[in-house]
């Protein structure tokens, strides 16, 4: 069981309401939109109940030609169930700013002026914000069955090919339900449905392995694998089969080189194929701020054609969006290549050192456009001619008020409608080397220090978001990419993690350094601005230490032990830095018990 809970930003009134020129706080003499945060109510509140469990029986065995077994059933539950408070009513919030819509409700408190600040009493809050309730439940039912053996007295050189087949048959289903008041479309920014999905499959898989060549000259080992899935998913119209060939070869015994080709192939899941479609407001970089001094004379072009003034700026970075599942998706489809080393020197005990290059390609992968994406190839092309344009649905498709210049933007200017709902549509591409070393020795105290060093060295990270969308190198850089949606990553070309573990008897302790290389920037635009558009290095420290007595385990440890900072960048989101890559909780203390019986 977890209970957990958050602050948010105050909600905004980002549907536009009209304020009528009898609203006491109206000194335009004309209708105006009410664009404003609600500060008075002290941002919105957010809390979930999360409940899981999971039950596995099986058996295993032996058969008499010493093939073994075995049997297993699993299920697990899932339940969330959330509140996210002082969210906006619509209905109520239009009726408080309207004198007469005011007067004829009795429950209406008085009329609110949206122009002025701490003019929302707590009243008004009571009346015109609503909370929204819903409850996240999924559940998963698997039987597997596993054989593995050999061929009797089927013996090649290098020993005896093994075996292993196996069935899986795996049930999922899923639902997201919400209260009245959010299926009543009373809620801002929910969408007015439940949703609910299941799917059942079946899975096959044969695997072989092939010791070729043993204590020969130059070929200390050989080994060759081949392995096989198909999986039948009922949603699916064919069966789908993925192959894996693999060859290690140990010219001598200190050294092994390994080589792997393989298929990937990953389904759609349930919260991708049943996510209800609904509001987001997504970052994104205005191509249109200033466009006068802008040297891109198509960017010119189109923002003088939506209406804007050359000098026109920005009241916010976020377009409000359509996001949600897809139940049409496909699926991804994989293939990678795999060369690699491992040194295990025999006059140096218990040393070990791996380099791996690797390649990897991905199809068809599942995710949504980002907001930069489209707007960026939307307004960089002729006349709006780019079929990114199409997917501006603008403000209608958001419950927003139109523009009277421009189909893609809000009536103060900001691009409207972009539509990030899931599809199969983009292609990845990655190249690097994984690195690791290991070394284990005798140490003070009768115990033993283990140092490990592991690493990547990401070469390449190539993605094509989607039709008609150029190439992006993430290599070296931070931004966005369809997996992460609209939030931000760093992709840096090195990282590290170094770890000094000593262990003694029945207790021991580990000290850790988490480090990134500097990253910077994808977006072009950033470079020149007065935005912050580099991450410097970053490392975290962590240490942890631990005690066994009997079949009890604790723990104790500290993350982030020298409380380092993240990288503040201010071209992304909302929180000054990439969240998602960087530790932004500072330090951080734990304990922790286990007990096995």
């Amino acid at each position: 069981n977890r209970e957990s809970a958050q602050l948010l930003a105050p909600e905004g009134t980002f549907w536009g309401p009209l304020v009528p020129t009898t609203n006491p706080g109206n000194v335009f003499g004309e209708p105006a939109y009410a664009y404003r945060r609600l500060v008075e109510t002290g941002g919105r509140r957010a809390g979930q109940d999360v409940n899981v469990w999971r039950g596995l029986i099986g058996l295993k065995g032996e058969l008499n030609n010493g093939w073994g077994w075995d049997l297993s059933y699993n299920r697990s539950e899932y339940r969330d169930a959330s509140v996210d408070l002082y969210r906006g009513n619509v209905p109520k919030m239009n009726t408080l700013i309207d004198p007469e819509l005011c007067a004829a409700d009795p429950a209406c408190p008085g009329v609110w002026d949206p122009f002025a600040i701490n003019t929302l009493t707590p009243e008004m809050i009571a009346y015109g914000l609503s909370n929204a309730r819903f409850t996240d439940e999924s559940t998963l039912r698997t039987i597997q069955f596993n054989l593995t053996g050999d061929f009797g007295g089927l013996e090649l050189p290098g020993g005896k090919p093994q075996w292993a087949v196996g069935y899986e048959t795996r049930e999922e289903e899923g639902s997201l339900t919400y209260d009245d008041n959010v299926l009543a479309g009373n809620v801002y920014s929910y969408a007015g449905a439940n949703t609910a999905a299941d799917y059942e499959v079946d899975e096959f898989y044969a695997e072989l392995n092939l010791p070729l060549i043993a204590d020969m000259p130059f070929a200390h080992a050989v080994t060759a694998e081949i392995s096989t899935r198909v999986s039948d998913y009922d949603f699916l119209g064919d069966e789908e089969d993925v192959w894996k060939y693999a060859l290690e070869w140990a010219p001598i015994a200190d050294l092994r080189l390994r080589y792997t080709y393989s298929e990937g192939f990953r389904a759609p899941n349930i919260d991708e194929q049943a996510s209800p479609e609904e509001n987001t407001a997504a970052t994104y970089t205005e191509p249109c701020v200033e466009w006068g001094a802008n040297p891109d004379a198509i960017v010119r072009a189109n923002c003088a054609a939506d209406g804007l003034r050359p000098d026109f700026t920005l009241s916010s970075d976020q377009a409000q969006s359509l996001q949600g599942g897809n139940a049409n998706l496909a699926p991804e489809e994989s293939e990678s290549t795999t060369f690699g080393v491992v040194w295990t020197p025999s006059f140096l005990e218990d040393f070990s050192a791996t380099v791996d290059w690797d390649e990897i390609e991905t199809e068809g992968a599942i995710g949504s456009l980002g907001v930069d994406d489209i707007v960026t190839g939307c307004y960089s092309s002729a006349n709006f001619s780019s079929p990114l344009c199409s997917l501006i649905l603008g403000p209608a498709a958001v419950g927003e008020n139109a523009n009277p210049n421009s189909p893609r933007r809000n009536v103060i200017g900001l691009i409207s409608g972009p539509d990030i709902r899931l599809g199969n549509l983009s292609t990845f591409e990655t190249k690097g080397i994984d690195f690791s070393m290991n070394y284990v020795f005798n140490a003070v105290w009768d115990g033993a220090l283990n140092l490990s060093l592991d690493g990547t060295w990401l070469d390449s990270y190539e993605y094509t978001s989607g039709p008609g969308i150029p190439a992006t190198e993430l290599s070296g850089y931070y931004g966005t990419d369809p997996y992460q949606g609209d939030v931000p990553a760093a992709f840096p070309e090195l990282k590290m993690n170094f770890v000094a573990a000593y262990s003694r008897d029945n207790w021991g302790g580990s000290y850790t350094i988490r480090w990134m290389d500097e990253v910077e920037d994808v977006a072009s635009t950033c470079a020149g601005s007065q935005l912050s558009c580099d991450a410097d290095a970053y490392d975290s420290h962590d240490v942890q230490g631990y005690y066994e007595w009997k079949n009890v385990t604790f723990t104790a440890g500290v993350r982030n032990l020298w409380d380092e900072e993240p990288p503040y960048v201010s071209n992304f989101g909302d929180m000054n830095t990439l969240n998602f890559s960087y530790d932004t909780a500072g330090r951080y203390y734990y304990t922790r018990i286990s007990a096995k019986f």
